[in-house]
């Protein structure tokens, strides 16, 4: 109740009106105590001096409440102040609000975009996921490759090394083979030095007998040739086969060790046999020759070779 008087007083103290109204209602009970005291009975001077002392009591009292209603309006007037600024900060924290609604506004407007941009980065994520899982996969085979390709790798160094070791020994054989080759082709020389001696014996003789009767000089006169069947190959009645052994056989006494030369003396030593076992001899000259140069040399079919063609050369000339 005292609340609600009090919010009574301090609404009429913010009327202007009312604060008018407060000495007049205050004149209007002194003059109305007055008239009903004068009216009731006969007053007499104490009584009246009574109802001046109690006016000015009253008085008192509307003024000392005057001045309390002055200090409540004062104190109204303050927080209508207050209340205004509050107001007025209401009203700040109103616009704050408003922008505060905007700001959040545009953060749910952010957020959603970063939701979707999450999203969108979830699902780049996951494709990266599924491309880096392919790839390692990729990455696990190429290293399967790489370890079979090394292995490999070694393989063939191990191989290059033991044919760069093989190349080495051919190398050092190849050099032996030349020596042996030069060994040979001195042999072969020495042959055809004997075969030069043989033949210029040979010419010597026949000079002696072309110089029996100086009066008379004889014209030798070549054989023709015939093409009689009656003249024989020495090498026909020899079989390859033996042929073979045995220069296989002097091969290996004058190369031991070295393949490579006695393969190679053994090729061209059967070459030169079909030479002279296949040769057709159609002349008497031919034959003595054949015959001549298989027993110099014989089981050396290459020098027998040389022999006979150059036997034949001068004979020709």
């Amino acid at each position: 109740m005292i609340k609600k008087w009090k919010g009574r007083i301090k609404f009429l103290a913010t009327k202007w009106w009312a604060w008018i109204l407060v000495p007049v209602a205050c004149f209007a009970v002194i003059i109305a105590a007055s008239f009903i005291s004068y009216f009731s009975s006969p007053p007499s001077v104490q009584e009246l001096r009574d109802e001046i002392t109690d006016g000015h009591d009253k008085l008192e009292k509307t003024k000392m409440q005057l001045t309390k209603a002055e200090e409540e309006l004062k104190e109204t007037k303050s927080e209508l102040k207050k209340s205004k600024a509050k107001a007025n900060n209401d009203k700040t924290d109103s616009k704050q609000d408003q922008n505060n609604l905007k700001d959040k506004k545009e953060l749910e407007k952010k957020l959603k975009a970063s939701k979707q941009e999450l999203k969108d980065t979830e699902e780049k994520l996951k494709k990266a996921t599924q491309k880096s899982s392919k790839l390692n996969k990729q990455l696990a085979e190429a290293n399967d490759d790489l370890q079979q390709t090394d292995a490999q790798l070694k393989t063939a160094m191990a191989d290059a090394k033991e044919t760069k070791a093989k190349l080495k020994d051919t190398k050092t054989e190849l050099k032996e083979a030349k020596t042996k080759v030069a060994a040979a082709n001195a042999k072969v020389e020495e042959a055809e030095s004997k075969v030069a001696k043989v033949t210029a014996k040979a010419k010597e003789e026949s000079e002696a007998k072309s110089v029996v009767v100086k009066d008379e000089p004889v014209k030798e006169d070549k054989p023709v040739a015939s093409t009689s069947s009656s003249f024989t190959n020495p090498y026909a009645q020899l079989n390859e086969s033996t042929v073979k052994a045995e220069v296989k056989a002097q091969a290996e006494k004058d190369f031991p060790d070295d393949y490579m030369t006695q393969d190679y003396a053994v090729q061209e030593q059967i070459k030169s046999f079909r030479y002279l076992r296949d040769y057709n001899i159609t002349s008497e000259v031919e034959e003595t020759q054949m015959q001549k140069a298989m027993n110099d040399f014989p089981n050396d079919y290459m020098t027998a070779q040389y022999a006979f063609e150059e036997q034949m050369k001068a004979y020709k000339n």
